[in-house]
């Protein structure tokens, strides 16, 4: 067999005399640009970004630093095609004119007009303090309220902490601040800054390992944060939607999903 630098004209690498499968690494700009579905172990760079994607069989694309994780579904995953109180984990809640209705493929909330307008759903897993990985699809528009008061939230508290996200009225800039953290009338925790636009659909991940968690958008790696700075609860649960009585959006969701990473 001819060697050339280690690797073999077969396409097989030698270390030590075992052979290793070469992975080739394809690229694409953007996180919106991967393909629909691959072969498992494909790992593409978003060279935007500098971030690597890997195609697991069991989660699709997902950040290459949980690729080695085995995945074990934690909840119903909402695709959009039905109400989340129609499948077994969830539970939803409306008040004043407040809904929750399918629109476009999409479990859309709406809470806005009047502030007594609420439309949330509550999730029960299985999760215990586990490693774990939440993705979704998500779009927020027709904000009121502060920028001190949350308009939606999407966040998981995993037996341990809340992880949250708030979706919050920047009105200085029309786009939407998040902020994970202890309130949702203070900037307690951890804060993203200068996020982006969700007008439209963004994929939102977000990454527990151990202490630290870590928050994507459309593949960026937005922020990370230590899971102490987070706030503790007393129940183990999915939260989406808005609940508040001093803000109000509308929330489109799609593609929920909660895996326990082990």
């Amino acid at each position: 067999m001819t060697i050339l630098n280690g690797i073999s004209l077969d396409g097989t690498m030698k270390i030590n005399g075992i052979s290793l499968a070469v992975v080739e690494t394809s690229s694409v700009t953007n996180y919106t640009d991967l393909p629909t579905s691959a072969a498992a172990g494909t790992v593409y760079l978003i060279t935007a970004t500098g971030r690597y994607y890997e195609y697991h069989s069991t989660a699709g694309w997902i950040p290459s630093l949980i690729a080695q994780k085995t995945f074990e579904s934690a909840i119903d995953s909402i695709t959009g095609t039905a109400i989340p109180n129609t499948l077994d984990n969830w539970a939803d809640t409306t008040a004043g004119s407040g809904a929750i209705a399918i629109d476009s493929g999409a479990v859309k909330f709406t809470s806005n007009g009047a502030n007594s307008d609420k439309a949330f759903t509550v999730g029960t897993h299985d999760l215990s303090g586990a490693d774990w990985y939440l993705r979704c699809d998500v779009k927020c528009t027709t904000y009121s309220g502060s920028t001190r008061y949350s308009a939606t939230m999407i966040y998981c508290y995993d037996g341990e902490r809340e992880v949250r996200v708030h979706l919050i009225d920047a009105a200085s800039s029309g786009k939407a601040v998040l902020i994970g953290g202890a309130s949702a009338t203070s900037e307690m925790g951890s804060t993203f800054v200068s996020i982006t636009d969700l007008s439209s659909f963004k994929t939102l991940e977000i990454v527990v390992l151990s202490n630290t968690c870590y928050f994507f958008f459309d593949g960026i790696l937005t922020h990370t944060e230590e899971h102490e700075n987070f706030r503790g609860n007393a129940a183990e649960y999915c939260y989406i939607g808005d609940s508040s009585a001093a803000a109000s959006a509308i929330t489109w969701i799609k593609n929920y999903t909660l895996w326990k990473l082990t």
